[in-house]
């Protein structure tokens, strides 16, 4: 009997991480997906405890409550973390690579630093496959897009394409996922006018950025972008949407191309961003550590893109 439950509890977590996460799912699936939840209720996919409530997202309330905005301190311009050293040019703190290179874009925002439950969500969205989290996670990025300063209410929203043989292999885009969320908050709770558009393409394959060094990244990238639809976005405040900024390689070359073909500005978000370690000032306060059980067979597969 025990096999039997945990056979059926393994097909409840395929048919929510491959069928129910999807946006045209039949409308019957929900209902069998809650009665299934309470019947045969499932562990938590971040820490493994048992979900204590009717969800189809499969993350407990303890583990969504560790996914926390960054509060340190950040480059005006592409958002990473200053330490002692940070520059300020007219009243804006820069990094050091923005101030003697700044990116096509004018803004570039992050909801958290990509560590702990936040880089375990991650890793279950994208690797394995768990498109339900595109709503818990977007509607995160979508409260970090609404405080962008200077982003207009009407900006054409583009996620950054995969090459068609990923986009197969894995069977969704997860940044065209998180960009829906993002516009379907934005517009109905706050009065935007939000539009995706398929404006941008991947015209190349590339190698997995993991291993590269920043310079490696750049050359990489560089022609694997170009605009399909230019009319869609000529004179448009254009917000760029992906899911993790590491080096900001893919944030710059995208951008590069959709200004070098007509857009009015290009503001970028972000899920997720890897940080370096900074010192930082002594606050007084002294944070509790916090860990994530499980997080090591995930780290090990995880590439960053």
């Amino acid at each position: 009997m025990k096999l039997g439950v945990e056979r059926w509890r393994a097909r409840v977590r395929y048919l929510r991480s491959h069928v129910l996460g999807r946006s045209d799912a039949p409308p019957g699936r929900n209902l069998a997906d809650s009665l299934s939840t309470v019947l045969f209720p499932s562990d938590c996919r971040v820490c493994r405890e048992p979900l204590l409530r009717a969800s189809r997202v499969p993350v407990c309330d303890a583990c969504r409550g560790l996914l926390v905005p960054q509060t340190i301190s950040m480059c005006a311009l592409c958002g990473e973390a200053l330490g002692f050293e940070s520059i300020r040019l007219e009243d804006a703190p820069l990094c050091r690579v923005c101030r003697f290179s700044p990116p096509p874009f004018a803004q570039a925002v992050a909801f958290g630093e990509y560590t702990g439950a936040l880089r375990e969500m991650v890793g279950l969205f994208k690797f394995e496959r768990v498109a339900v989290l595109s709503r818990l996670l977007g509607e995160k990025l979508a409260e970090e897009v609404r405080q962008m300063p200077g982003l207009s209410r009407n900006a054409i929203v583009v996620p950054v394409p995969l090459f068609r043989n990923r986009l197969t292999e894995r069977g969704f885009n997860q940044s065209l996922l998180l960009a829906e969320q993002v516009v379907r908050v934005l517009n109905r709770r706050y009065n935007f006018r939000l539009r995706i558009a398929d404006a941008l393409h991947r015209v190349k394959s590339t190698e997995n950025q993991y291993l590269l060094t920043p310079r490696q990244r750049r050359q990489n990238l560089r022609g694997a972008f170009a605009v399909r639809d230019k009319a869609a976005i000529a004179e448009k405040d254009v917000l760029l949407i992906d899911d993790i900024y590491t080096t900001g390689a893919t944030a710059r070359e995208c951008a590069r191309i959709l200004r070098q073909e007509g857009a009015a500005s290009v503001c970028v978000a972000t899920l997720a961003r890897t940080q370096r370690d900074v010192a930082v000032p002594w606050t007084g306060l002294v944070r509790p550590m916090q860990s994530i059980a499980g997080t090591g067979s995930l780290q090990q597969n995880q590439g960053l893109i």
